[in-house]
């Protein structure tokens, strides 16, 4: 007796493979969106500090007439209580690597911020004509 068989349907074995592909594809997508949003984090974290620097060096120049104007000026590359910036606290950007202001004349100088840490570099560039630029590494 010849029994004819129809396979319309799906083996749990074909079923099986389909979905390990699905909830691979998926983990990969899972995995790159939490990278895009932990750099996203470390951006927004570096414009905070960056642009609270360049505001409260504007401030000191307010009150001293003058500019903190190098690392060298600096009391500590973490923390300067003339500034009133701590970098100690920052868990991303935790370290000062380069500060400098330059410029014609004291009422219109940029001002170079870049600071470091596990969040990775960032720079900020300010002049008074412009909003602060801001580079990651």
């Amino acid at each position: 007796m010849n029994i004819k068989k129809n396979n319309l349907g799906v083996s749990m074995i074909e079923l099986v493979v389909g979905l390990v592909i699905v909830i691979i594809m998926v983990g990969v997508f899972a995995v790159g969106s939490k990278r895009m949003q932990l750099r996203n984090a470390y951006k927004n974290e570096a414009r905070a500090v960056i642009q609270d620097i360049v505001n409260k060096q504007r401030i000191y120049f307010a009150q001293s007439g003058r500019y903190i104007k190098t690392m060298a000026d600096l009391e500590d590359p973490q923390y300067d209580k003339r500034l009133g910036v701590d970098l100690r606290r920052n868990s991303y950007f935790n370290k000062f690597t380069s500060l400098s202001v330059g410029g014609p004349n004291n009422i219109n100088p940029q001002i170079t911020v870049e600071v470091t840490g596990p969040g990775g570099n960032a720079k900020g560039v300010y002049t008074r004509d412009t909003d602060i630029v801001y580079t990651f590494s």
